[in-house]
């Protein structure tokens, strides 16, 4: 957890969490923070992009009003990346005996620790895996299907046996952004990766859903497009 406010990533704490996270092979689980719930509130160092940034949601797979919504300040990186139960969750408590060894408490810091013992399971099942592989592993096998916003939530709210199981996997992408308003000529191509961990090929159908505005209106256009409409991804490859 952090206590610091939204910037723009260049502190001291974001720049080493960075630099640790790409020079290493470990996995930083790092709280949204509980800024919430106004959008660009997520706090240090949360917003270093290679961290795995979580939110919290209730039982319901509803944002936590405190949960700090991404994208981070100035940096505009998609944050967080995925989400856990964070919402009135019993935990050992510190020195606690007898009737005070729990208690229940909400945050973002609640949170995070799911995703944290997850990650664990992950590398106990593929002891060779890197941090990166392991985000990837979370995060592409995060459950979608929630209310919870992609700001608030990232990917989708944690899926822990997903995570062991999967067979492809795929991390966040960041398209960048674009000042507003901007021209047609104005446009990114970003290549979206996928790993096959599985020793037999795997042909994936790929489609577009889920564009939401800043207000989380759904978008009527079609600001992106597909390069192809299905991918064959050989075993052991990306």
């Amino acid at each position: 957890g952090s206590t610091a406010l939204p910037g723009d990533c260049t502190d001291p704490l974001s720049s080493a969490a960075q630099a640790l996270a790409t020079s290493g092979s470990s996995l930083f689980v790092v709280a949204a923070g509980n800024t919430g719930s106004a959008n660009n509130t997520v706090t240090a160092p949360a917003c270093a992009p290679a961290v795995l940034t979580v939110g919290a949601v209730d039982a319901d797979d509803e944002s936590a009003w405190f949960s700090s919504r991404g994208p981070a300040a100035t940096t505009h990186t998609l944050k967080p990346e995925i989400a856990a139960p964070g919402v009135g969750i019993l935990a050992a408590r510190a020195g606690g005996r007898g009737a005070d060894a729990y208690v229940g408490m909400s945050g973002t810091s609640m949170a995070t620790p799911h995703v944290a013992g997850a990650a664990a399971l992950v590398q106990q099942a593929h002891p060779a895996w890197t941090g990166a592989r392991l985000k990837e592993a979370l995060v592409s096998s995060a459950s979608s299907a929630i209310p919870a916003d992609v700001r608030a939530a990232g990917a989708g709210r944690l899926d822990a046996l997903a995570a062991v199981n999967g067979t492809v996997l795929s991390g966040p992408v960041q398209a960048g952004t674009f000042d507003w308003p901007h021209t047609s000529d104005e446009a990114t191509t970003v290549e979206v990766p996928y790993t096959n961990v599985s020793p037999e090929p795997v042909t994936l159908q790929l489609s577009i859903a889920g564009l939401a505005g800043d207000d989380g209106s759904a978008v009527s256009s079609a600001p992106v497009a597909l390069g192809a409409s299905s991918v064959t991804v050989p075993a052991g490859e990306t």
